[in-house]
């Protein structure tokens, strides 16, 4: 009679504790992020550990080995409010399919972060929010499956951290064991041969409109100094080139890097006056854009974003 009870005790302890791991793993929420495609080698350098020193003691004594920062634009208050250890992070760049997953196991706010872990990111002092990691998972999921399921409808993939809903990945992501990312250790790196299809683009023109507008964004007005009497801009190809776009300042504009973002991402185009800037409902912002009297964008390149 012991034994038997013992036995029934036994069962029932171990049912109850499969009934928390249950519960925990319900709990947990799922988030994937955007990541801009201008910040694709920061995702490399992710994926393969690759951080400095101030970064690796800081992951030392958070007792992770890979952390990734959010702009503080990029995160709403109440996305970082339910990130809670355990929840699971899917990572990509717009377009791409997920590669990459991972666990968390902490998340930080700390505006001194940025500076230490991306002392070469112009924006770097306004990253504030860090996810800290034990290790990165092997995925493949659908780019249009994870965004089409996400709690916050994305009419265009803008750059972020979003939550999925809870009855997909409860009911559709098969709950078997995840492949580790083998990230490379000591000695020499592995060689795979690709072959990778590139626009040719004419950097003549390119350098001549940034002399231009001295490195000013058309639409804001703004720079960025990278060192003694040097600055940054970018030059946007308004009509893209994959879109039969031409490669010549008819089709050019200067740019800063938030705005070539939005522009890239359709967020925002030029308006048929060819000044006026409107969202991507046809609803006129409050800003510009303007044109040195050398320089103008051709009409149809215009009409070509508002079709």
């Amino acid at each position: 009679m012991y034994v038997l009870f013992s036995y029934v005790m036994i069962i029932t302890l171990n049912l109850f504790y499969y009934e928390i791991v249950l519960c925990c793993y319900l709990m947990t929420n799922q988030f994937f992020i955007l990541i801009d495609k201008s910040n694709d080698e920061k995702l490399r350098k992710f994926k393969l550990g690759k951080f400095n020193d101030d970064t690796k003691e800081i992951l030392k004594n958070n007792s992770s080995n890979f952390v990734w920062g959010i702009h503080r634009g990029k995160v709403k208050s109440s996305f970082w409010s339910k990130l809670k250890k355990n929840d699971k992070i899917y990572f990509t760049i717009p377009r791409e399919n997920f590669k990459i997953s991972a666990t968390l196991t902490k998340k930080i706010k700390n505006p001194k972060f940025g500076k230490l872990f991306y002392p070469n990111d112009l924006d770097a002092s306004s990253i504030h929010y860090f996810l800290f990691f034990d290790d990165i998972q092997k995925t493949n999921l659908s780019f249009n499956e994870l965004i089409h399921n996400s709690i916050t409808r994305l009419s265009v993939p803008v750059p972020g951290i979003y939550e999925l809903k809870k009855e997909y990945y409860q009911t559709k992501i098969k709950k078997s064991k995840p492949k580790k990312f083998i990230y490379p250790t000591n000695g020499p790196a592995k060689k795979n041969k690709s072959e990778v299809w590139r626009f040719l683009r004419d950097p003549k023109p390119v350098r001549e409109l940034k002399t231009l507008y001295r490195d000013k964004c058309q639409v804001c007005d703004q720079t960025f100094e990278i060192g003694n009497d040097k600055f940054y801009s970018e030059v946007h190809h308004y009509r893209p080139l994959e879109a039969h776009g031409d490669d010549d300042k008819s089709n050019m504009i200067v740019v800063c890097p938030n705005h070539h973002t939005q522009f890239d991402y359709k967020i925002i185009a030029i308006d048929r006056d060819g000044a006026s800037i409107i969202d991507n409902a046809g609803k006129k912002t409050l800003e510009q854009i303007t044109f040195h009297k050398s320089h103008n964008l051709d009409k149809k390149n215009i009409e070509s974003q508002l079709e």
